[in-house]
């Protein structure tokens, strides 16, 4: 077990040991029963579960790309600081983690069809739901074949894991979503010269393909490192939410910070789901043979001793990504701000606390709105010469100056805009944890599970 895994394990101990050590002893006067003593949480327990699971959003749960040798190699710190900084990110603007997830599943997506022309994504969809159901049916009939230990059964079984061999077989011959992501994320370098592949060295390129997808095995090992890692971080992640949940239905206050949690938890759930098949903090890349000579050096990334810039590495730079990207960043921001908005009525402080709640909220919705309309305003159609010659002068100086006074003033209220939206962010996480100091009534009341099993 590695240093991070231990160090946790140690992190959940701790978060759910203190409410049991810590648990406050009823006085020999009270009123002992479950109902006076066991619907309570310490007050410690919500900024700790919040900053837990802040942490495994923006900590944990970030796919980062493969960092330089220089990083890998050099002092912990390196690599710490590089995982700062996404964490930053992922905290000040979770929707770019979001649009970066979106723009690595597109190129994935365009690596993957590279060797199969006649693929869509309706029918990769259906290709992988008929599999699923195949594995499993296969694990339903083993534990079928394990109770009643017939020979039959057995030969059954064995014929289907060979079948079920042979269709692994297929797949692996072909280049996957992993291959496609491991490719986005900087992975794949050139044997003698250390320069990173992208997607263009691929085309036309049958060589090659074959070469990476005999890499499968190496980019799953690679991965394996931080699985555990992964899994309790998405396990706490989908536990916070489900309270959240719970407390909203039994009609119990969700604090500031909890909604604040719950919307890093959304947007890490959405970041994930893109990143289903990308591999998890990998630190090394694998060398491949391009079979190239000499090589074309305006179609290859650079040296990756230095390291990788987390945001631009194989960025597809087409139309159709960069809309992608776009829409991802949109809608990942107006559900994070949406989730803000939520506790619009909730309990304050103060009243100016109040209303700064709001106008940020309001602020993070409407900023997201005006900058999803910026590439609409710059592609504002323009007059043809037969159009411009058919209308009077006094009417096209009109629609120009209109046009260009609409293109000017978002250019120049882009960066105030920016501003106020990291501005309304910072407001709305400090605004969180001033609630602390006065909590609505009902906060610490915990939530009864018991009403949600079913009695007989």
């Amino acid at each position: 077990m590695s240093m991070k895994q231990l160090i946790l394990i140690l992190a959940i101990l701790l978060y759910y040991i203190p409410p049991v050590l810590n648990a406050p002893l009823p006085s020999d006067d009270s009123d002992c029963s479950p109902s006076a003593t066991g619907n309570r949480r310490l007050f410690l327990s919500i900024p700790w579960s919040c900053l837990v699971t802040i942490v495994a959003c923006t900590w944990l749960s970030v796919h980062p790309d493969v960092p330089g040798r220089k990083i890998s190699n050099g002092h912990w710190g390196a690599m710490f600081l590089e995982r700062a900084k996404l964490m930053g990110i992922a905290v000040l603007a979770p929707e770019l983690i979001v649009a970066w997830a979106a723009g690595q599943l597109f190129i994935a997506w365009k690596v993957y069809c590279l060797d199969k022309p006649d693929i869509s994504i309706r029918s990769h969809m259906k290709q992988k739901i008929c599999h699923l159901w195949e594995q499993i049916r296969h694990v339903c009939e083993k534990i079928h074949h394990c109770c009643c230990y017939l020979w039959k059964s057995k030969d059954q079984s064995k014929d289907q894991n060979i079948a079920l061999d042979a269709h692994r077989d297929t797949d692996e011959r072909k280049l996957t979503m992993t291959h496609g992501f491991f490719l986005s994320m900087g992975g794949f370098c050139e044997e003698r010269t250390g320069k990173i592949l992208v997607q263009e060295d691929l085309e036309g390129n049958d060589d090659l393909i074959r070469d990476l997808v005999q890499t499968n095995e190496s980019i799953q090992d690679k991965s394996k490192a931080d699985a555990f890692s992964k899994t309790v971080s998405m396990l706490q992640i989908a536990w916070f939410i489900t309270q959240c949940i719970a407390r909203v239905n039994q009609h119990l206050p969700v604090t500031l910070l909890e909604v604040t949690a719950l919307a890093f938890a959304v947007s890490s759930i959405i970041a994930s789901l893109l990143w289903l098949y990308k591999p998890f903090n990998v630190r090394y890349h694998i060398e491949v043979k391009t079979g190239r000579s000499p090589l074309d050096p305006g179609r290859w990334g650079r040296k990756f001793d230095g390291g990788i810039p987390q945001f631009a590495t194989m960025t597809d730079d087409s139309e159709d990504a960069e809309d992608l990207r776009m829409a991802a960043v949109v809608a990942a921001g107006l559900l994070f701000g949406a989730i803000h908005c939520a506790a619009w009525s909730s309990s304050f402080p103060s009243y100016a606390e109040k209303m700064l709640w709001r106008f940020s909220s309001v602020a993070v919705v409407v900023a997201l709105v005006v900058y999803g309309f910026m590439p609409w305003i710059y592609s504002l159609p323009t007059l043809t010469p037969e159009g411009r010659s058919a209308i009077s002068k006094t009417r096209l100086l009109l629609v120009d100056s209109i046009k260009g006074g609409i293109q000017k003033f978002t250019e120049v209220m882009f960066r105030p805009l920016v501003i106020a939206y990291i501005a309304a962010r910072i407001i709305l996480i400090v605004l969180a944890f001033m609630q602390l100091r006065s909590l609505p009534p009902l906060s610490l009341d915990t939530v009864q599970w018991t009403t949600y099993i079913p009695h007989i």
